[in-house]
């Protein structure tokens, strides 16, 4: 799996962070990770703690890692925005 790097992520994130209306920006917030992936990426923090993953894991652990943090920054920007539009 190859690792998708924050500049990446923000080049099509960023856009639409521009664009957000009140129910997108709700929606946005919103997002969870689904309970299987939550697993699996538990799992794989453990061994990364453990100093065991393989290298096919460490590359798919940091791949969620990363698109875990630009998520983060979406949905502060849409927090942020909801936060703007009560003002």
């Amino acid at each position: 799996m190859a690792t998708v790097t924050p500049d990446i992520l923000a080049t099509y994130l960023d856009p639409i962070a521009e664009e957000l209306t009140p129910r997108l920006a709700q929606r946005i917030v919103q997002v969870e990770i689904k309970p299987d992936l939550a697993s699996r990426v538990e799992k794989l923090g453990e061994k990364a703690n453990a100093g065991t993953l393989t290298s096919v894991e460490q590359s798919e652990y940091q791949y969620y890692v990363d698109v875990n943090n630009q998520l983060g920054l979406l949905q502060a920007r849409a927090r942020r925005f909801l936060v703007d539009q009560t003002d």
